[in-house]
């Protein structure tokens, strides 16, 4: 994906276009709820090592989106050319002149065998919005959380430190992993009890794509609001 490159290098590089000419968190569409063309929302995954191999447990590993689920039936596939970054209106529909879009959006998440997590979304503008945490598997497709931190290298000012424990239901079904959520949109893992209504799927996936094809994270600090620190590391979840 060489165009994610070039994009984001002239974001690097050029920063005072960068908040016009980089990424926007402003334009969403309604794929975030199963919507169509032009919108956010993800899933995927992946293995737990650049070279892949065979993760510890069915949920430890990167993981990319690959398809949204409602009620039983899938509502949007995602692809990885899908998630080719583009600019401006050449590229994807409805993509602002001088933004980096994809189709979609991106969706990922991140098990490390050592407990942490990592949860990233980014809309269909590629603005960035990140979830840092834990996570403990627990029995019959039942897992536990704890949110410890939200933030956005697009949007520096959007910090959250509350910290906020959960549940979470998931499935493996013809090699992918299903998660629950409440919504296609955000971090939205849950186990109320119940059946969840949404899936998303994900893919297995690299540890060396999961930070380089699958990541869009552009630095945008503005009025004395710097990037968080999280912004520039590859070892999200190698660190207890």
């Amino acid at each position: 994906m060489a165009s994610r490159v070039v994009a984001a290098v002239a974001c690097v590089t050029a920063l005072a276009a960068c908040s016009e000419a980089g990424v926007d968190g402003s334009a969403t569409s309604s794929a975030s709820t199963g919507g169509g063309e032009g919108g956010s929302a993800g899933a995927g995954g992946g293995t737990s090592s650049g070279s892949g191999g065979a993760a510890s447990t069915p949920l430890e590993g990167y993981w990319v989106w690959t398809k949204q689920i409602d009620n039983g039936q899938v509502v949007l596939e995602i692809t990885d050319a899908d998630m080719e970054p583009k600019v401006g209106s050449a590229g994807w529909r409805g993509c602002p002149d001088g933004i980096i879009c994809t189709r979609y959006g991106i969706q990922k998440i991140a098990f490390g065998e050592t407990g942490r997590l990592h949860f990233q979304h980014n809309v269909f503008t590629s603005s960035d919005f990140q979830t840092l945490g834990t996570w403990a598997d627990g029995t019959d497709g039942h897992g536990s959380f704890e949110r410890q931190e939200q933030f956005s290298c697009a949007h520096p000012e959007q910090v959250n430190a509350d910290v906020v424990p959960g549940g979470f239901r998931y499935e493996m079904v013809d090699g992918e992993l299903r998660l629950g959520v409440g919504d296609f949109g955000s971090f939205s893992l849950y186990d109320d009890g119940a059946e969840p209504m949404r899936w998303v799927a994900y893919k297995a996936v690299t540890r060396d794509d999961y930070y380089g094809k699958y990541m869009i994270r552009v630095c945008q600090p503005h009025d004395g609001f710097e990037c968080h620190m999280a912004c520039f590391d590859e070892s999200l979840v190698d660190e207890p």
